[in-house]
């Protein structure tokens, strides 16, 4: 989660930019995440406020920055069910290391 604030937070200095989702590319993608592989939206859209890794636990998910290409229409369906939701958030944008709801915050 840290290194992609890191890059959300360079990447948002330029807010013409698109970014593209790319996955690891192995066979440990999960099917979910596959559908999300090429996935490319400008950094400004709502996309990135669920969509921006990590979207799960040990997500290897990667974003990469261009100032060209062709804007992916809408969300490939089924999507957002590979996506648990403490992880249905930017974590960059929200300025947050965990969700309210992470169970780190769970005192038994």
């Amino acid at each position: 989660a840290g290194t992609m604030a890191a890059r959300r937070v360079e990447n948002s200095e330029e807010p013409d930019a698109i970014l593209r989702l790319s996955t690891a590319g192995d066979a440990r993608v999960s099917a979910e995440h596959k559908l999300l592989e090429g996935v490319s939206k400008q950094i400004s859209d709502p996309f990135w406020n669920i969509y921006y890794p990590p979207l799960r636990w040990n997500c290897r998910c990667d974003v990469e920055k261009t100032l060209s290409g062709a804007i992916t229409p809408g969300i490939p369906s089924g999507a957002i069910d590979g996506v648990l939701p403490m992880f249905r958030t930017n974590f960059a944008k929200e300025g947050v290391v965990f969700p309210p709801e992470h169970p780190y915050y769970k005192i038994e």
